[in-house]
């Protein structure tokens, strides 16, 4: 089997396996583990596995290095809790901690927008121009919790969950049957690919033991989640 038809049949794996768990809102989060990678779907974004084509594509996989860190790193990319829009002159704003909310900015403003390259370089100091910037942070909010949903899997050990989502973005990225749609907004500022990312798009895909690893995340998640939901209910 050639390269190309071996990452097609590991993508569709991976997306018809994560099938398997509840798809979540960016409005209200729920209750989140610890530790875990998640999987971005976008509305509009289906993924080139069946006729059909309803099945959501997945358009960002991402995990964290810090242990426990997992929803402090998704409330960071929605701005779901704390004060970040606070923020001024001296102050990081939001799209200076969350990559993710950087490149949806920058597909907002386009890539000839004068503004771009302050926006690009968090050291711009009196350049910066704080009210503009709420302003497409606010933008960034309203896309990101009204276009897009996620999914998550649980993994607890660091390595483990760094190996594991570089693979996973190398297999997706590299799928041959998955494609951007003609309105995708990444291709505004991703014009060759078809994640919100671009580090690790050409690594290598899943060897074979990250199927069964997967397998069982998937199912320990998804009892994980039953668990929450009991203990949630009167």
């Amino acid at each position: 089997m050639c390269q190309k038809c071996k990452m097609c049949q590991r993508c569709k794996w991976i997306h018809k396996n994560l099938g398997k768990l509840p798809i979540r809102s960016c409005h209200e989060l729920g209750c989140l583990p610890p530790n875990g990678i998640y999987f971005f779907y976008e509305n509009g974004e289906i993924w080139g596995h069946d006729g059909k084509r309803k099945s959501k594509r997945i358009v960002r996989v991402k995990t964290h290095k810090k242990q426990g860190g997992f929803e402090d790193r998704i409330k960071k990319h929605l701005l779901i809790s704390g004060n970040a829009m606070n923020f001024g002159q001296r102050n990081r704003p939001p799209h200076d901690i969350s990559i993710f909310r950087k490149r949806i900015g920058r597909a907002i403003l386009g890539r000839n927008h004068p503004y771009l390259e302050i926006w690009n370089n968090g050291n711009n100091g009196n350049r910066r121009n704080i009210n503009f910037e709420k302003k497409i942070e606010r933008k960034i909010t309203k896309r990101l919790r009204g276009k897009f949903s996620f999914r998550f899997i649980i993994i607890e050990k660091q390595k483990s969950r760094m190996g594991l989502e570089q693979r996973l973005i190398g297999t997706i990225a590299r799928c041959p049957a998955c494609s951007p749609s003609n309105k995708w907004f990444g291709k505004r500022t991703i014009c060759d690919g078809k994640l919100w990312q671009t580090q690790h798009v050409k690594d290598d895909g899943l060897v074979k033991k990250d199927k069964a690893t997967l397998s069982n995340a998937i199912k320990k998640t998804n009892n994980w989640i039953k668990n929450q939901q009991n203990h949630a209910s009167p």
